[in-house]
């Protein structure tokens, strides 16, 4: 391989490397343009196992003796590998930001998926799979019953944040075993967000905060 195909390469592998191991940072930013940034890094890694397969056949059948090659290579197929094993990167970042405290989940028609996230240092997460990612995040605070958001943040400008939320017994579940979190978006609003809550550990917060 020649010198400047090398480095195309080295620089395609390395880009996608650092898309794949930061997505949990981009992904919720990107909107629309999600669903072709990541068909584009689908088909880039498809296109490297090839690359991989003709390369490694092409150092066998020169008994790997050029050590550029075979560098290449096994740089190459470093960054597959864990992006098979590790498909949404090597560090998990979402442990880095702290534990969930909370955690709800919606799925809806198109398989389009919502999840909920409160963590233990009142920093929440809201992202919305369909179509697209969209994420509302901020800070939440407890108020006796009522789970209130501030400083909050809104991929999509054309939505209306959520003001609160409130745990009841859950609707399309066995309402003795689950529990729903119903978000709101002011106190006119009479409908509410439906999640279901698969984690509740808010017990703890609240405990934490009158020993403050």
């Amino acid at each position: 391989m020649k010198l400047k195909s090398r480095i195309v390469l080295y620089t395609i592998t390395l880009i996608f490397f650092i898309l794949v191991n930061t997505s949990y940072y981009w992904e919720a930013k990107t909107g629309i343009f999600s669903i072709p940034i990541f068909v584009i890094l689908f088909l880039t890694h498809v296109s490297l196992i090839v690359i991989l397969g003709l390369q490694s056949y092409a150092l066998l059948k020169d008994k790997v003796r050029n050590k550029q090659s075979l560098v290449q290579t096994l740089s190459l197929a470093f960054v597959l590998i864990t992006t098979f094993f590790y498909p949404k990167g090597i560090i998990n970042f979402e442990k880095l930001e702290g534990k969930n405290l909370l955690v709800a989940i919606r799925k809806g028609s198109a398989n389009c998926t919502s999840n909920l996230k409160l963590k233990d240092d009142n920093e929440f997460s809201l992202r919305t799979y369909c179509f697209g990612i969209d994420e509302t995040s901020g800070k939440y605070y407890l108020l006796h019953d009522t789970i209130f958001f501030d400083k909050v943040s809104i991929s999509r400008r054309e939505e209306k944040p959520y003001e609160f939320a409130l745990i009841k017994p859950s609707v399309f579940r066995d309402s003795s075993k689950y529990s729903d979190i119903i978000l709101f978006k002011n106190k006119n609003d009479t409908t509410g967000y439906i999640m279901l809550i698969t984690t509740n550990n808010l017990l703890q917060l609240k405990q934490s905060s009158l020993t403050q």
